[in-house]
């Protein structure tokens, strides 16, 4: 979207844009995605410049799609919380999945920052295979992280999603199905909206 004009950084924040993702599927000028072949290292030069931007109009940084290096570029050029919107951690048999899945430094380096990462559901290979794999994908990370940088994931692409959240009246089931695996009122509380909330809050974007 901003090409290498800076300044369209600015017309966005004043038009009330709040978060931004540097990189997504397509090849970018700004730093590596996780699905291509490594180009920068992590951010480009242009990306370091662009994301410090971002960060002193008072946007959330989102390192969606981001390599692991390009995330650690990014939280050393914030200093401050930073998310990854939607992906999963890798675990048990994920170990061997889609370069989309996420690896544990990767999510305890955004914990660090007092960020987040949202919980994806697409099916397999960029998600679970089912319902329960994507359970046991939630409570791993949990496990990694701990309940205050763990949330749900809004990024729903209709045919992309496993068949357990095709559409969003199947989400109460899913709900469920994290309370019996063992997270209470508080966290679920934390995991819908308190933790995008409170980091929200910390980067100057509520």
């Amino acid at each position: 979207m901003i090409e290498q004009d800076l300044s369209r950084l600015e017309t966005m924040r004043a038009d009330g844009v709040t978060k931004f993702q540097p990189i997504h599927f397509a090849h970018c000028i700004l730093g590596d995605a996780q699905t291509d072949p490594v180009t920068y290292g992590g951010m480009s030069d242009l990306g370091k410049t662009a994301v410090k931007a971002a960060h002193e109009l008072g946007m959330v940084i989102d390192c969606a799609h981001a390599t692991l290096a390009a995330t650690r570029d990014i939280a050393e050029v914030t200093g401050a919380p930073i998310v990854i919107s939607h992906g999963l951690m890798r675990f048990g048999d994920g170990e061997s999945g889609n370069s989309r899945w996420l690896s544990r430094e990767h999510v305890q380096l955004v914990a660090e920052t007092g960020g987040m990462i949202g919980t994806w559901c697409p099916r397999a290979p960029h998600g679970a295979e089912n319902e329960e794999q994507f359970i046991d994908a939630v409570m791993a990370m949990i496990d990694a992280v701990g309940i205050d940088h763990v949330g749900w994931a809004t990024d729903h692409i209709d045919a992309g999603m496993g068949e357990w959240l095709m559409e969003y009246e199947q989400f109460p089931q899913v709900c469920a199905k994290l309370i019996e695996a063992g997270l209470t009122e508080d966290d679920m509380q934390k995991f819908l909206c308190g933790n995008a909330l409170r980091m929200m809050d910390r980067s100057a974007c509520a």
